[in-house]
C-alpha cells in the first residue's frame, strides 16, 4: 500500500455511540485502529488503467491494471482469491464484456472500490462521466454536474440595465467545448471608478426537451386509424381534416393528407454521449437538440410500412398557428416516436394495433 496513515481515536470504540441499527458493518470497519488511506494500491492501479486507456505507456494494458486494481481492493478487505476470480469472471465485471466504454468500466469498479471513501468515489463518478442517477425528490431526478469549466480568458458580455445577456451556448459560442450536464463556472466583476465587486455563479448546461410523453395506438380499424399528434386525438378514416398521421399496413404509419411532417429512423447510438447512447436513454432524456441533429443527418421519409417494438423515429412537423387578430404563423416542432407493442387479433378479419409513445416541442 502507498501512503498508509494510522489515526488514533479518542474513544476506543466510537461506534458504540451509534444506535444498533447502524452497526451492520464488518469487524474491520469497526476496529478502533482502522488505518486511514491517503491513497490505496487499488486507486493507483485504477489510475494506471485509466492512463493506459487514454493511450499512455504505463507498462501494462488497461485491462491488466483494471483486473489488478480489483484484485488488490478485494485483498485489502480480506476477500479470498477464489471469490475474487469468480467476481472478475462475471459478465458485467469482466473488462471484455462489461457494459459501456472504458470510462464506464473503470469508473464503475473504481466507484465500488472507493465505498469507504465517499469523496474519492464522488470524484471518480464526475471525472469519468458515469451517468449514474442523482437523488430523486418528488419524482424528479436531480442531475449532479460532472465537471466545472473555467474560462481561459475574460469574456465581454452585453449588459442592458441590470441584465447580463448570454448567447445560446454551443461549442463555438465561447469556445469552451461545453457538453450537456456540464456546469460552467463564472465570476462576474463589476467596476465603478476605484470600486470593484464580484459575483460567482454556476450555470448548468441543459438541453431543450419536450415535457411529456403521450401514449396512443395506431390501428388498422378504419374507425380509429388516424391520430392528431398535437391534440392526442384519434379519428376515423372518414374524417379528412383532423388527423396528422395514420396506420399503414402491415405494421407502420404514414402522413395523413397534406400534413407537413417527415420521419427519420434512429440507428446506432453507441458513439453518442453516455447519457443517450441507446434508444431507451435518448427517449428518457427527451433531448430535442440531439433529436434535431439525428433528423438533420438522417434519411427522411413520409411513410414506414414495417415497424418493430423498440424502434425510435424522429419527426419534424410544421403547423400553421392561427390566432384572432394576428397573422398566421408557421410553427415547427421536433419530436420522438417510440414503437411499443404490436398486436394482431383475428376476429373474422385481422385487426392490428401499433402502440406508440411520443412527445414533441419547438426547438428555440
Amino acid at each position: 500500500m502507498i501512503g498508509k496513515v494510522i489515526f488514533k481515536t479518542y474513544n476506543p470504540d466510537p461506534l458504540s455511540l451509534l444506535p444498533p441499527s447502524n452497526l451492520d458493518l464488518s469487524e474491520l470497519m469497526k476496529s478502533p485502529d482502522l488505518k486511514g488511506d491517503l491513497i490505496t494500491a487499488a486507486e493507483v492501479h485504477f489510475l494506471l488503467s485509466e492512463a493506459a486507456a487514454r493511450g499512455y505507456s504505463v507498462g501494462g494494458t488497461a485491462e491488466a491494471y483494471y483486473n489488478s486494481a480489483i484484485g488488490v481492493s478485494m485483498d485489502e478487505w480480506g476477500v479470498s482469491a477464489t471469490d475474487t476470480a469468480a467476481y472478475l469472471a462475471l459478465t458485467e465485471v469482466a473488462y471484455a464484456t462489461a457494459a459501456g466504454d472504458w470510462k464506464q468500466k473503470i469508473g464503475s469498479q473504481k466507484w465500488v472500490a472507493m465505498f469507504n471513501n465517499g469523496y474519492e468515489g464522488w470524484t471518480a463518478w464526475r471525472l469519468l462521466d458515469l451517468g449514474l442517477n442523482g437523488p430523486v425528490v418528488d419524482g424528479v431526478t436531480l442531475d449532479i454536474p460532472t465537471r466545472f469549466l473555467y474560462p481561459t480568458s475574460e469574456a465581454t458580455l452585453k449588459v442592458t440595465g441590470d441584465m447580463i445577456i448570454f448567447s445560446n451556448f454551443t461549442n463555438e459560442t465561447y469556445n469552451y467545448n461545453l457538453k450537456v450536464k456540464d456546469s460552467l463556472y463564472y465570476r462576474f466583476i463589476a467596476t465603478s471608478g476605484t470600486l470593484k465587486d464580484s459575483l460567482e455563479i454556476i450555470i448548468p448546461i441543459i438541453s431543450q426537451t419536450f415535457k411529456n410523453a403521450h401514449k396512443a395506438n395506431l390501428s388498422s380499424d378504419l374507425t380509429e386509424n388516424k391520430l392528431n399528434l398535437s391534440t392526442q386525438t384519434v379519428y376515423a378514416d372518414a374524417n379528412d381534416d383532423k388527423g396528422e398521421i395514420k396506420f399503414k399496413s402491415p405494421t407502420g404509419f404514414e402522413i395523413e393528407g397534406s400534413t407537413s411532417i417527415d420521419f427519420v429512423k434512429v440507428g446506432d447510438l453507441s458513439a453518442e454521449s453516455i447519457y443517450y447512447n441507446t434508444i431507451d436513454k435518448l427517449f428518457a432524456e427527451k433531448d430535442l437538440l440531439i433529436a434535431k441533429k439525428l433528423y438533420d443527418s438522417g434519411t427522411k421519409t413520409k411513410e414506414v410500412s414495417n415497424t418493430s417494438k423498440g424502434e425510435l423515429y424522429i419527426y419534424k412537423i410544421t403547423r400553421i398557428k392561427t390566432e384572432e387578430g394576428e397573422p398566421d404563423e408557421n410553427v415547427t416542432n421536433y419530436g420522438m416516436m417510440k414503437i411499443g407493442d404490436i398486436t394482431t387479433i383475428n376476429n373474422g378479419s385481422d385487426l392490428t394495433k401499433v402502440a406508440i409513445e411520443y412527445g414533441e416541442a419547438e426547438v428555440k
